[in-house]
């Protein structure tokens, strides 16, 4: 999924469960994509964490089960994916959001390299340091 999201070009990081809110509180992200299933515990239970943090994060919830926003609404979700997704559907559902209304993807913050994945100590890079490629598009 972080390849797609790439593509449609967003700048992307990735966490797991136990690290989430600290990555979300050091480096504020726009967008959210979260696992319903997890080890530890639940998308919806992590996004109602999210928002408890910043309202304003726009929080995406997928599984692999077709499941209803509407049974996610209370916890803060803003739209669901069923995995795997198709990018047409992911797409619509990253960008039929207020965040749209960014200028451009030098807009959004990133933790990680999105080609390398190595983790970057701050979100204003316009080149990774590890691997030399453009992350900043602006």
């Amino acid at each position: 999924m972080r390849d797609i999201i790439n593509k449609l070009g967003f700048t992307v990081g990735v966490t797991n469960e136990y690290d989430a809110l600290r990555e979300i509180k050091e480096f504020s992200p726009n967008i959210i994509v979260a696992n319903l299933i997890m080890k530890d515990t639940t998308g919806d239970k992590l996004i109602e964490k999210v928002k408890k943090l910043d309202s304003n994060i726009y929080c995406v919830l997928s599984s692999c089960n077709a499941i209803n926003k509407d049974d996610y609404k209370l916890k803060g979700v803003d739209e669901v994916i069923q995995t795997p997704v198709d990018i047409t559907i992911l797409e619509k559902a990253l960008k039929g959001r207020e965040y749209d209304k960014l200028e451009n993807v030098s807009d959004l913050k990133f933790s990680f390299c999105p080609y390398c994945g190595k983790k970057l100590d701050t979100a204003q890079y316009k080149f990774c340091p590890y691997c030399g490629n453009e992350i900043n598009r602006g």
